[in-house]
């Protein structure tokens, strides 16, 4: 699934909104397109102040998404990293809350320490579509000790938009031996309409 409601092999999907995303991810599904209310909750989700809804927020997500990605059978989930900076200044990582909810619920193991941000980048939310792919490019690294040779990886995230950030780490996992790997994020940025 692409997260546009269109079946997707590889790189490929019937929709040109799927088309887009990165050839490394195998599939994405989301709760719900990227616009209020749900995009107010998602940016209230990236202060410690709101962990309370955070949580409320993770265990929706988990019991609706579940019986999308438990088809896929992961054998582990990564939440997006981020860079310690950045989680210093904000106190929590919500793809990391999300992915432990998640986790529970299909009763596969959360690795969040496998992937990490070794060099800061700017907010993907700053860029365009094209520099998003450039600021993401070497930023992510697979921890040496990972043993993932034929793991099938579910990525999990808040809000997906072009799909660098997702991608790149998907690459970086496949590398590493990874035998799939789909991402699962609570919004996706709508398709633009043509004008």
């Amino acid at each position: 699934m692409c997260g546009a409601g269109s079946r997707r092999q590889g790189g490929g999907g019937s929709l040109p909104f799927c088309r887009r995303l990165p050839r490394s991810l195998d599939g994405v599904t989301a709760l719900g397109w990227y616009e209020s209310p749900l995009r107010e909750v998602i940016l209230r989700m990236k202060q410690r102040r709101h962990t309370p809804l955070s949580q409320a927020i993770a265990h929706l997500f988990a019991r609706h998404i579940q019986p999308i990605v438990a088809p896929w059978q992961p054998s582990l989930l990564v939440p997006t990293p981020m860079h310690w900076r950045r989680r210093w200044v904000r106190g929590v990582n919500s793809p990391e809350i999300l992915a432990r909810a998640l986790g529970r619920r299909l009763g596969v193991s959360v690795e969040d320490r496998l992937v990490i941000t070794h060099r800061r980048t700017r907010l993907q939310t700053e860029l365009s579509p094209t520099a998003r792919k450039t600021n993401v490019q070497g930023a992510f690294r697979v921890r040496t000790s990972a043993q993932l040779q034929g793991a099938r990886v579910l990525l999990v995230d808040d809000v997906l938009t072009t799909g660098a950030t997702a991608g790149e780490i998907a690459k970086m996992l496949k590398q590493a031996g990874a035998s799939a790997v789909w991402a699962a994020v609570l919004a996706r940025t709508p398709p633009r309409t043509s004008r």
